[in-house]
């Protein structure tokens, strides 16, 4: 496929745009503000897609975005249905869950849909870079024979794979993300489907090293990148909660590459059941009738994305970000006055305190009682546990950093569970052992 002049400018101009928003997005994240941080991840992603995107066409006349429109639109919207598959499995296994994410409803919900459709968009552009630059050209392989009894091995693996983490979500957690391989690879070969058995099948498997360097990348990036943000996830994956880089656990970082090998599968399941035109060879103008089976499945994919991102918000969304207006006691007319000048986030309100502007902020009020908003502002901002779980320790007595810093999680949440009785209403779920021990570690390191 050759460049044509007029993509080449665009392809300039997207370039230069997208790295001037990913500039100015880190910049802000970097600088303490607020709005920057609140939407990073966003604003890192998806520059980054389009950045990579106008690269690959400069070098080599091929582009999901510019050439391929539509194909790219039908994956971002699969994309998201595809994580949010994970979320809903990730219910079971509670091995991650948000804090820091806009309480505005209207916000959040398109913010939380575009997050997860860069997912697949992201792994397979970082693919077609890759593939730009030539990285495993020449690998070869010895091609071998796909017997049924292989596929039927594997489809049984996949099975295990998907059913032992909903039956012992502690300790098999892992096998999930290998689940869809497993599964629908054998189904795809089968078929005669390009998949990764056939290219392991003909000696082929450039594809399959980039796809793990492609996953290595986008796993560092993802990481790295919500760390900045204020929205963010935050691991509780067990026997692995004490040694992280950024949020996510040494150990944890190897996962990245087989998931990006699940990530082209999903995407050759829908090629092979026409819900997504081919997106890796060139193939010609898709009939009428296979664009309104697309239409139509990502339709669907959409009408199965709502339910599931409100599902994330009631069970694993736990702090909406910390607002000034959420510190107890704290009267409305001084939250007014605080927000008219700006200071609406605990953050800022911490800012404030810090460097002794404060007190023209709040009026006449007693230095002790500003002093206790400081240490609650403080507390709802270790590991973002906001007012959800500010509400919940200040039922066993926690009313600072240090306060929880000295708590033994397993004693804490014993004494949060024989409050239960008391708890106020519209708080969100009692918190898990497990997000204890993350508060009390975030404290612990605040305070070292």
């Amino acid at each position: 496929m050759n460049a044509t002049p007029d993509r080449r400018t665009a392809a300039r101009a997207l370039l230069i745009l997208a790295g001037a928003v990913h500039v100015t997005a880190l910049a802000c994240a970097l600088s303490g503000s607020e709005s920057g941080a609140a939407w990073f991840y966003d604003l890192a992603w998806w520059p980054y897609i389009v950045a990579v995107d106008a690269i690959v066409y400069l070098r080599s006349g091929r582009s999901l975005l510019l050439t391929r429109p539509r194909t790219f639109a039908l994956l971002a919207v699969w994309s998201a249905a595809f994580w949010l598959a994970f979320e809903v499995v990730n219910f079971r296994l509670q091995n991650w869950y948000y804090v820091g994410i806009p309480a505005d409803w209207l916000a959040r919900g398109p913010g939380v849909f575009l997050s997860f459709a860069t997912v697949l968009p992201g792994i397979f552009e970082t693919l077609e870079l890759l593939a730009c630059l030539r990285v495993a050209e020449r690998v070869r392989t010895r091609p071998c024979e796909l017997s049924p009894r292989l596929l039927r091995a594997l489809s049984i693996a996949g099975l295990a794979f998907l059913v032992l983490p909903l039956a012992f979500p502690r300790h098999a957690y892992p096998l999930i993300w290998g689940a869809l391989v497993l599964l629908a690879e054998p189904w795809l070969a089968a078929r005669g489907e390009r998949s990764l058995l056939r290219l392991c099948a003909r000696g082929e498997p450039a594809t399959i090293v980039r796809l793990l360097l492609a996953g290595a990348v986008c796993g560092v990036l993802w990481e790295s990148w919500n760390h900045l943000a204020l929205a963010r996830w935050i691991y509780t994956v067990p026997f692995f909660e004490d040694s992280k880089l950024f949020e996510m656990p040494y150990l944890g970082f190897v996962g990245f590459p087989p998931f990006a090998l699940e990530c082209f599968t999903f995407a050759r399941l829908l090629v092979a059941l026409r819900l997504v035109p081919e997106w890796e060879l060139d193939q010609p103008p898709t009939a009428s009738s296979a664009v309104a089976r697309q239409n139509i499945g990502a339709v669907c994919a959409l009408a199965l994305s709502i339910p599931a991102i409100v599902a994330v918000n009631v069970w694993t969304l736990r702090a909406t970000a910390p607002r000034v207006a959420e510190i107890p006691d704290m009267p409305a007319d001084v939250a007014a006055r605080l927000a008219s000048a700006g200071v609406e986030s605990s953050a800022r309100f911490l800012e404030r305190a810090g460097d002794g502007s404060l007190t023209a902020l709040v009026g006449d009020v007693d230095p002790e009682r500003v002093e206790r908003w400081i240490e609650a502002a403080a507390l709802m901002q270790v590991k973002g546990l906001g007012a959800r779980g500010l509400s919940w320790l200040a039922l066993a007595g926690i009313e600072s950093v240090g306060d929880l810093a000295r708590a033994d999680p397993a004693q804490l949440a014993r004494t949060l569970a024989q409050e239960l009785h008391r708890r106020p209403r519209g708080v969100a779920p009692l918190p898990t052992l497990a997000e204890l021990r993350v508060w009390v570690a975030g404290a612990r390191a605040q305070g070292s």
